[in-house]
């Protein structure tokens, strides 16, 4: 039988302990790394388009996340319509788009084994698809410095 310090001990070890842990996943389950999505596209205004895809992030963890936000890192031909060519921290992409806490469901707070769905979008210009699939990384930042990184491919649906 235990005794009150020793559940007090056990009890204040298991909130040191609880930590957020994000996976990015593809829409079956599997881990998002390297797997091609199928996205959508289409026209929007004269040389412009929107693409769509979606995923899952998931808390794995058993404490609730702080607000995350998501980046993601774009190769040409895939140039973001509202953005300036470059990134700020990957060199090997051309552009990046940011996805604010706001901008994300539950105002980018994840519950403790929670998983949502995410349909992200952006406008293109000047893109025309190909029969190819297209890479993209995503960074998900969700406390401190607490991140997880996916590498994927997208390849459009017709």
């Amino acid at each position: 039988m235990k005794t009150e310090l020793v559940e007090r001990v056990d009890i204040a070890l298991g909130q040191i302990e609880r930590e957020p842990d994000v996976e990015l996943l593809a829409e079956i389950g599997e881990p998002l790394e390297v797997y091609t999505l199928p996205a959508t596209i289409k026209q929007i205004s004269e040389g412009n388009v929107e693409i769509s895809f979606a995923f899952t992030i998931k808390n794995k963890g058993n404490k609730s996340t702080d607000p995350v936000f998501l980046k993601f890192y774009f190769c040409e031909p895939l140039l973001l319509a509202l953005a300036e060519k470059g990134t700020t921290d990957e060199k090997d992409y051309d552009s990046e788009a940011i996805f604010a806490p706001e901008k994300l469901v539950n105002s980018g707070i994840f519950p403790a084994g929670v998983a949502f769905r995410l349909t992200a979008g952006f406008a293109l210009k000047g893109f025309k698809p190909a029969d190819t699939p297209y890479p993209i990384l995503v960074k998900a930042y969700y406390g401190g410095e607490k991140h997880f990184q996916a590498r994927f491919s997208i390849k459009f649906v017709k």
